[in-house]
Order: structure tokens, then C-alpha cells, then sequence
């Protein structure tokens, strides 16, 4: 079962034309692995035994977020 992270968009991650700018979305992605290492591991990044690194990112563009969407970005092994 895929672990489901909401994140809200703040404003200064949005562009001139009112939408996410691109980047944002790996940030996001970062977030969701972060808060899955929390709530499976109790991980707060601290005293780490392992040290984890993203290798290969890529994403399927599907339409724009705009300023206060809650995203759902789930994440899964």
C-alpha cells in the first residue's frame, strides 16, 4: 500500500503565470520521503545509521498546481 503525503502549495513556490514552478515537484517528492521515513522508521534525520540518496528521479507532467492545492503525493517500494 502506497504511504500518502498531503502537501499544500505555498505561494512563493508558484511562477509569474500562477503556477508550481518545476522544481518544486522533486521538492515535494523529497518531502513525501522524508515524512514516509518518519511515520514507517519514527526517522527525524538525526544520529542516522544510513545515509539514503535519491539516483534517478523522473516525472509524468499531468496539468499545473496552482497556489493553496493540497497535493496528494504518495510514495511506494
Amino acid at each position: 500500500m502506497p504511504f500518502v503525503h498531503e502537501i499544500r502549495v505555498r505561494y512563493q513556490e508558484c511562477d509569474m503565470q500562477r503556477v508550481v514552478f518545476n522544481a518544486h515537484y522533486l521538492a515535494y517528492c523529497d518531502e513525501t520521503a522524508a515524512a514516509w521515513m518518519q511515520a514507517r522508521f519514527g526517522w527525524n534525520g538525526a544520529d542516522d545509521e544510513f545515509d539514503w540518496m535519491l539516483v534517478r528521479a523522473e516525472i509524468d507532467w499531468h496539468g499545473s498546481a496552482t497556489y493553496g492545492d493540497v497535493l496528494a503525493v504518495t510514495a511506494a517500494v
